[in-house]
């Protein structure tokens, strides 16, 4: 699919919404839990973001880039990270779940 601006700009305008409503309210437990010790939490992927957000986003393996590539990009990125959240919240009740395991893909991602 091609970069649709109007489209692409309405999902990074969600982000903080969507963020907001995923973790505003939840204990360190939730903020902080990691898959493993080498991944990060949603503490650490939300200033990842912050991060990106106030930097320049320009990646020192690349030459010329379009602007259209970049929001692409963006839109990708927040996204992945939006997942990425997601996927470590859910895998905090790995055990809890117990033989619904089996039934809930997002556990062994």
């Amino acid at each position: 699919m091609e970069l649709d601006l109007t489209q692409g700009i309405a999902v990074l305008e969600r982000t903080p919404q969507t963020l907001r409503a995923m973790l505003s309210g939840l204990s360190d437990d939730w903020l902080r839990g990691t898959e493993d010790p080498e991944t990060w939490s949603p503490y650490t992927v939300v200033g990842h973001l912050i991060h990106g957000e106030r930097s320049d986003w320009i990646h020192p393996a690349f030459g010329p880039v379009t602007l259209r590539q970049l929001l692409a990009t963006w839109v990708a990125h927040d996204l992945g990270h939006v997942a990425q959240i997601a996927r470590v919240m859910a895998k905090q009740y790995r055990d809890a779940v117990g033989p619904w395991r089996a039934y809930l893909p997002v556990m062994d991602r």
